[in-house]
Order: structure tokens, then sequence, then C-alpha cells
């Protein structure tokens, strides 16, 4: 699924400063490309976007009726993070997952313990050069490098690993025939 346009983030941005959201906890978004995060990074704001079937889509009016492999969620944007922590802890705390089985049944979590590693916690990140089919422009190239020098400079803290996709091009290709 494309991105939002640059007039759909404007209209998207237009709309949550309508609503005053830097006055309110936040705001509920709909993500199947990029609703959530993209109209955030622009306005300002952070946003989360959930793993599907995380929030219940229950009462949601469905627009992909049909069209089961773009599956999107229902995701939160807030001017501060602990607005994306009460909205996340408050559906999860309901255990929405009691009335739509289709849901994860995970709790919300509020320690850390689960990231942690031989007792220190360690963030582990993928770089992603190319996928063998695309690759990526000079600008964006250039970033990731920047990106990956700095996440180095914390060896104790960052673990920056090289990600290789398997088999992508194949898995494009397969892609490509089912859809002609």
């Amino acid at each position: 699924m494309a991105a939002p346009s640059e007039l759909d983030q404007i209209s998207v941005c237009r709309k949550l400063y309508h609503v005053d959201i830097n006055h309110s906890c936040g705001e509920l978004s709909h993500c199947a490309g990029g609703s959530i995060r993209s109209p955030a990074s622009n306005c300002g704001l952070y946003g989360l976007k959930p793993t599907n079937g995380r929030v219940p889509l229950i009462g949601c009016a469905a627009y992909v009726i049909g069209c089961e492999t773009i599956l999107g969620t229902l995701g939160p944007l807030s001017p501060t993070l602990g607005g994306i922590k009460l909205f996340m802890k408050t559906i999860l705390a309901a255990k929405p997952w009691t009335t739509d089985p289709s849901l994860h049944q995970i709790p919300w979590r509020d320690n850390e313990s689960h990231i942690y590693r031989d007792g220190k916690k360690k963030l582990t990140v993928g770089v992603l050069w190319d996928d063998g089919v695309v690759k990526p422009a000079p600008p964006v190239a250039r970033a990731l490098q920047e990106m990956m020098d700095r996440l180095k400079a914390f060896p104790s803290d960052v673990e920056v690993i090289e990600w290789k996709p398997y088999k992508q091009k194949e898995a494009l290709e397969i892609l490509v025939s089912l859809l002609t």
C-alpha cells in the first residue's frame, strides 16, 4: 500500500490540530501502510502502529472488506509518550481477546524485562542495505550509514546487525506471477 501523499498528510495534520491534540491525551488512527507513523512524524507527535491483531477493530468501519492480504490496525497518536502508553494500557487492560478471539492474548507489560539479555538491556537494530531488488537512493544509503556509525558508538547498549533478506527476488517473482 502506498504511503499517504503530501496533501493527505497536510490534511491529517490540520485535522489533528483542529481537534487540538496538543491539549488532549491523543487521537486514534487507522494504519495499513503509514497512516499513523507518517502523520505523527510530520505533525511533531508520537505515533504507534501496534501489531495487527493487538487492538480490537470491532465497531470500526471496514474499507477493505475482502482484502485480507493488507491487514490494518488501530493505533494512537499523542503529543506525549505517556499518552501512547495510557491508550495501550487501557485498551489491553480490558482483555479484548475475551470477546474477539482473533486478537493476541498478550497483556500490556509495564516492565522491560522481556528485552533484557543476561540482565543487561541491549537494543538490537537490523539494517537492510538493499533487498537484492531495490537499492536505496544515495541520500538514504548515507543516512543509514550515519545511523549505523552513531549506534555503533554505544556497543554495550546497542548491537547493530546487517540484515540479509532470504530469497527476496524469488519471493517477488512468485508474488508477481500470482498477480498476473
